[in-house]
């Protein structure tokens, strides 16, 4: 059985549009701002934040989807997906790092 082609950013730009999704996403110990760019900016909060060299990292993101972006860390090989989404009742999220965030702002 093959493996499945790792995520990665189409070899043809994707046109999406990250208005719906600008702003900012908070959940415990960690502050996610969609800018436009699009870029995301995350910085980790509380008590975490002074055991980090560095709490807040921005990350241009590539768009695969038009609620689906891919970003890399400069120390990694492997892009990781950060995924979009509204919940029927209108909330929006962020999934990204294995963790869902709500949108606050």
């Amino acid at each position: 059985m093959a493996l499945p082609t790792p995520l990665a950013p189409p070899a043809v730009p994707v046109e999406a549009d990250i208005t719906p999704w600008l702003g900012t996403y908070e959940r415990s110990s960690v502050r996610m701002e969609v800018l436009d760019g699009p870029v995301l900016r995350t910085t980790v909060t509380g008590p975490l934040a002074k055991l980090l060299p560095q709490a807040t990292t921005e990350l241009p993101m590539t768009a695969v989807a038009p609620d689906l972006y891919v970003v890399r860390p400069p120390e990694s090989q492997t892009w990781i997906p950060v995924t979009f989404y509204t919940l029927p009742d209108g909330a929006r999220y962020v999934h990204h790092g294995v963790r869902a965030t709500p949108k606050v702002g």
